[in-house]
């Protein structure tokens, strides 16, 4: 929500709609954290993932894969902290995008 309302705030000061912007920063967080999600589940099991398996007993294998990648993530905290570090990514790229833009020409009030 802080980083959410953060671009919202600099999506004003420059002039762009700022309801895209925190939309755009809420799903590239997701999306960041959906791929940090993704590089821990590879980490954990690039050597030990049986393919053959998994389309045999779709289930019950993704069931145990799911409570196998559970105790990994309890269990080492670096995945947690992937997770949390792609996330920001994508947080920071829509802060970079809106640092990039012009800033809003302001009137001057002279008499």
């Amino acid at each position: 929500m802080f980083f959410t309302y953060r671009n919202v705030v600099r999506a004003k000061l420059k002039g762009a709609n700022p309801f895209l912007w925190g939309f755009l920063t809420i799903l590239l967080f997701s999306a960041g954290a959906f791929l940090g999600t993704l590089v821990s589940f590879i980490a954990v099991f690039k050597d030990n993932l049986d393919w053959v398996r998994l389309e045999k007993d779709q289930v019950k294998y993704s069931q145990e894969l799911a409570v196998d990648f559970n105790q990994a993530m309890i269990g080492n905290p670096i995945h947690s902290i992937t997770i949390m570090l792609f996330a920001l990514g994508g947080y920071l790229l829509v802060r970079y995008i809106l640092s990039n833009m012009k800033d809003i020409e302001l009137p001057n009030n002279e008499m």
